[in-house]
């Protein structure tokens, strides 16, 4: 792995209210990818890795349950992306199911001739309409990606 990165990601889920969602997220960058989820998706992954339980049933099948007094961290957004340069694929929880769907990168942003410093560190700003919301991204070229480009 290159490195890890916490950041706070801030999302209008419902363009009719107000409310808006914070949750800190990961993202880990290796050589020929990157992989995003939520901090508190990641905890609650190794609260049930270590809390669940297996019952081999007479009939053959198996029930899955969680040790008493377990308690599940709880996130906004149940999803994990997984970048290469060719595409995003996009893992969601659903009830019991995993939903999983690709996509290819992004390849039209906007480079716009902004700067700010974000904790000591000179950024630049790229916009790009996707799927109808305008989306802004703060990116350092001081912070190399060693398989991705905007």
């Amino acid at each position: 792995m290159r490195g890890e990165f916490i950041y706070q990601l801030k999302a209008k889920f419902d363009t009719r209210t107000d409310d808006r969602h914070e949750e800190l997220f990961s993202l880990q960058v290796g050589d020929k990818h990157a992989f995003f989820a939520s901090t508190v998706s990641l905890k609650g992954d190794s609260v049930m890795a270590n809390s669940g339980t297996t019952t081999h049933n007479p009939d053959g099948s198996i029930t899955l349950g969680w040790k008493k007094g377990v308690s599940i961290p709880k996130t906004a957004f149940n999803f994990t992306i997984i970048q290469t340069n060719e595409n995003i694929q996009y893992f969601e929880s659903a009830f019991m199911t995993l939903l999983t769907y690709k996509e290819p990168v992004i390849k039209n942003w906007k480079l716009v001739d902004e700067t700010k410093v974000i904790n000591t560190i000179n950024c630049k700003k790229a916009e790009v309409n996707f799927k109808g919301r305008n989306w802004i991204a703060w990116y350092s070229p001081e912070i190399p990606f060693p398989y991705a480009s905007l």
